[in-house]
């Protein structure tokens, strides 16, 4: 699933993701020369790094599994797994980890982070969804009836949880919530009416870990997908328009520095 084009292209990503690049460059400590960002995806961190800070660090490189999210990346990169990377101990002053660690299984969790541990020679900053309920944003495949969550997410974090995974190595010396979004009270009860009222649909840019299938024919055809995923606030409609809201931090980023 990780080496289908379309998750990779620009398009597929944000506003607030680029914001949010832009807020984990800004936490980069001065004394820091070289960085590895350990799940680079389509490089839209050391992209950003390379072109607005072209003569500040000697090395910027990126890893990642999927060798076809690497074809967009425009800096040194290496493919590896994150719980076996292949550098020296204590071989980068930063390494990063954005949006990564809550897609990982307990069998490779914890070596993960020990990875991220042994290479970073002075900070780590990592990025993860804010407080998010994988029971809410599950859905089923039509094909194979799979429930998985559709952004392959297997752990939820809150700043608490966040600020204590990398003891007791490193210490946290930053920890904040980031980039306001809309969101439903009572999400699980608007959830059931909602579902009751329309059956689930399947997103159109969504790939089943399972059997493989998804939808993207109809997410190029149709505009307002293509809306859906790069949007700044959901589109409030149906039931959505007479239910009260709140707002909610997205994600969760933390800076740490080795103790």
């Amino acid at each position: 699933m990780y080496e289908v084009q379309e998750k990779w292209e620009e398009s597929y990503f944000s506003a607030g993701d680029s914001r949010r690049v832009k807020y984990v460059s800004e936490l980069i400590a001065n004394d820091v020369s070289s960085i590895l960002d350990v799940g680079c995806g389509n490089g839209i961190l050391v992209n950003y790094l390379d072109k607005q800070f072209p003569d500040r660090f000697s090395r910027i490189c990126g890893t990642d599994r999927s060798e076809t999210s690497l074809k967009f990346v425009h800096t040194e990169k290496v493919c590896a797994s994150i719980d076996q990377l292949p550098f020296k101990d204590g071989e980068f002053d930063l390494v990063t980890c954005l949006e990564v660690i809550e897609h990982l299984p307990q069998e490779i969790y914890f070596s993960a982070l020990a990875e991220l541990k042994r290479i970073a020679s002075q900070y780590i900053i990592i990025s993860v969804p804010n407080e998010e309920d994988l029971v809410l944003n599950r859905v089923t495949c039509p094909k194979c009836y799979t429930a998985f969550s559709p952004f392959y997410h297997m752990r939820s974090f809150s700043i608490d949880t966040l600020s204590n995974c990398l003891q007791p190595e490193f210490e946290s010396v930053h920890i904040e919530s980031i980039e306001k979004i809309t969101v439903p009270r009572f999400p699980r009860i608007k959830q059931k009416i909602s579902r009751f009222l329309h059956p689930e649909v399947y997103p159109p840019n969504c790939i089943c870990p399972m059997c493989g299938h998804h939808e993207f024919d109809k997410l190029k055809k149709s505009v307002s997908s293509h809306s859906e995923i790069t949007s700044e606030e959901p589109v409030i409609s149906g039931l959505s328009r007479f239910w009260p809201h709140t707002k909610k931090s997205k994600w969760i980023v933390g800076l740490f520095k080795r103790k």
